[in-house]
């Protein structure tokens, strides 16, 4: 349940960080808790970042609650201007609003990647060391990442090895299914 308070909270936080409202919004889910295990990595957070910037003129919003802030800032310095942080920012009433708005919702394997599904949110779930199976975000919008490796599913909370499961899922690969997702809502427009 979305009240109508935390939506017009959405809307205007959205105007105070100047955002145009004809402009999509997509955003982008850097945190996980239990763990580091679940992370995609910052930097390459901040070059899909770039790219979605640089190829859709998009906005881009970062989310998180307030243990992610300085990794949010972190991926915010490294994008070079396309986004804007708002980790620990919102409640989690707002946080779901804001999500609502959102075309796009690139995010780890998370209860906000639930949320994004709940709200039928288009989303790339980048999945790494969970059950891709158990956690699948259950959204027909969605498409998960994943690359199969002996050691994934693991549930560790940090990878005791070399992180292979994040470590093989590239920017590009990322970027391929935000493209998929992305060249079917600019379809829909027209």
């Amino acid at each position: 349940f979305l009240s109508t308070a935390d939506r017009q909270a959405a809307t205007e936080l959205l105007a105070q960080k100047g955002f145009d409202p004809l402009k999509p919004v997509i955003a982008i889910n850097p945190g996980a808790t239990g763990g580091t295990a679940k992370r995609w990595f910052p930097e390459r957070y901040a070059a899909l970042a770039r790219k979605l910037n640089l190829k859709y003129g998009v906005q881009i919003l970062i989310f998180g609650g307030p243990s992610d802030h300085e990794l949010g800032e972190y991926i915010k310095d490294k994008a070079e201007g396309s986004c804007i942080n708002i980790a620990g920012q919102t409640s989690l009433g707002q946080a779901f609003a804001l999500i609502e708005q959102c075309s796009l919702f690139v995010t780890n394997d998370s209860g906000l990647m639930h949320a994004a599904a709940a709200l039928n949110v288009s989303q790339v779930a980048i999945i790494g060391s969970t059950d891709f199976v158990a956690t699948a975000p259950a959204n027909p919008n969605s498409i998960m990442v994943r690359v199969p490796v002996d050691c994934s599913p693991c549930l560790k909370d940090t990878c005791p090895t070399d992180h292979r499961c994040m470590e093989r899922i590239h920017v590009d690969m990322v970027m391929q299914s935000c493209d998929a997702l992305l060249d079917k809502i600019v379809t829909a427009e027209i």
